[in-house]
């Protein structure tokens, strides 16, 4: 198994701002960089999508931890399938570190996504 390293995006928890439109991580993990949660079923969630692509990706480990603008965690879990839905926070830029091994290589991230109301 190959390590892929990302670069990742330096940001500081506290008041910090990134510019960066959707991208992937190891061409097949993809990190939206907002979701609405205002129930039209359209990006109501933020969660990280696999593309197969006509490959057979198996993810061994998954993590991720979401933390708002204080440093304050408000969601984590080790479940791909468990989206968080940002339910009883405001809109606003929330901070992400990511870490997955997948049969295609290893990922750490950090990041940005944006909670609009």
């Amino acid at each position: 198994m190959k390590n892929i390293l990302i670069a990742a995006i330096s940001i500081l928890l506290l008041g910090a701002s990134c510019k960066k439109e959707s991208f992937t991580i190891a061409e097949q993990v993809f990190v939206p960089t907002s979701f609405s949660p205002n129930g039209d079923a359209i990006n109501d969630v933020f969660v990280v999508g696999i593309s197969h692509q006509g490959n057979n990706i198996e993810v061994y480990k998954y993590h991720i931890e979401i933390f708002d603008k204080n440093d304050v965690k408000v969601f984590e879990t080790n479940d791909l399938n468990h989206a968080w839905s940002g339910k009883g926070y405001p809109q606003g830029n929330y901070y992400y570190y990511l870490s997955i091994e997948t049969s295609e290589g290893n990922a750490e991230e950090y990041g940005v996504v944006k909670l609009i109301r």
